[in-house]
């Protein structure tokens, strides 16, 4: 029998000399189906989601300490 492998996703690191500050929001109901396109890695404490909705586009954040999550416009 094989054993599947544990998936992570990617690991974010730390923002780069030339990086663009992101405007973060409360989270909002924007369409009925949300799509994660790319998510980081679940090991991390804050788990950043590429998401797509309605012909939209947009990252969301959620921190798992606070209990919080923010998106992008």
């Amino acid at each position: 029998m094989t054993e599947i492998p544990d998936f992570h996703g990617p690991h974010f690191g730390p923002p780069q000399a030339d990086h663009v500050k992101l405007t973060w929001y409360e989270a909002t109901y924007r369409a009925r189906w949300i799509r994660v396109v790319s998510p980081s890695c679940e090991c991390n404490r804050t788990l950043y989601e590429l998401c797509a909705a309605g012909g939209q586009g947009f990252v969301r954040r959620t921190d798992r300490t606070e209990g919080t999550t923010h998106e992008t416009a």
